[in-house]
């Protein structure tokens, strides 16, 4: 929607100023992802949200869920989401 847009990300990424990792990174971390979508999950479901929008896929099986939802809890957020978006996937 047009509302949910986030137009200097865009802008970077027409302009090639950062690549589509860094604008995924930016879109989870932005304040709109955070209010909808951070601010009232608990870190399994925000780790469902996450690799869904970041991957493209559900979790593989519940460990997965619950290892995510384990390392935001220990790690923090953006730790969790660098280790997201740095993986091989």
């Amino acid at each position: 929607m047009e509302n949910d847009r986030e137009e200097y990300l865009e802008s970077q990424l027409r302009n090639n100023s950062i690549t589509v990792r860094d604008f995924i990174r930016g879109l989870i971390l932005s304040d709109r992802f955070r209010r909808g979508n951070k601010d009232c999950n608990n870190n399994y479901r925000l780790a469902e949200q996450v690799v869904a929008r970041a991957l493209r896929r559900k979790a593989y099986n519940e460990e997965e869920g619950q290892t995510s939802s384990i390392i935001i809890a220990e790690k923090g957020f953006n730790y969790f989401i660098d280790y997201i978006l740095n993986s091989n996937e």
